[in-house]
């Protein structure tokens, strides 16, 4: 054997940089076929916790209640809520407030508005002759 190995191994292996820490990972806030509130799009809906991947964040499986499968999906925990009537009441103001915003900005107006005729069609329509200035026919009271 090589005395000069011996001496360089233990000095190789205290050079190398130690392993990264494993991150501690977050203790799950949900449990497995608990109902919650997931957001999907903007909007709160009734959802179950399918699974659940440790991690920091968590992450979640979910299943939207009367959803098909193919909508399953994976959310932080931070779009999770718990189903209480706090958010109850905000997923029913999530779901009001578009309808509300975009109804009143894009309906049409049922009112009908019937053009003005322009001004000189107007007194001519008259026929009176207040709407003519004396003097503008050629001359005052001169026939």
């Amino acid at each position: 054997t090589n005395p000069l190995h011996l001496f360089l191994t233990p000095l190789a292996t205290s050079l190398a940089p130690p392993p990264p820490p494993h991150p501690a990972a977050m203790p799950a806030k949900f449990e497995k076929d608990e109902t919650v509130l997931a957001y999907h799009e903007k909007c709160l809906y009734d959802a179950k916790i399918i699974s659940h991947k440790p991690g920091t964040p968590p992450t979640y499986t979910v299943s939207f209640s009367g959803w098909h499968s193919s909508w399953h999906a994976q959310l932080p925990e931070s779009q999770i809520l718990k189903p209480t009537d706090a958010n109850y009441k905000k997923a029913a103001s999530l779901l009001r407030a578009p309808w509300e915003s975009s109804a009143a900005a894009t309906a049409p107006s049922r009112k009908r508005k019937t053009p003005e005729p322009p001004a000189d069609a107007a007194a001519a329509a008259a026929g009176s002759s207040a709407a003519v200035t004396p003097g503008a026919e050629g001359g005052e009271g001169g026939e």
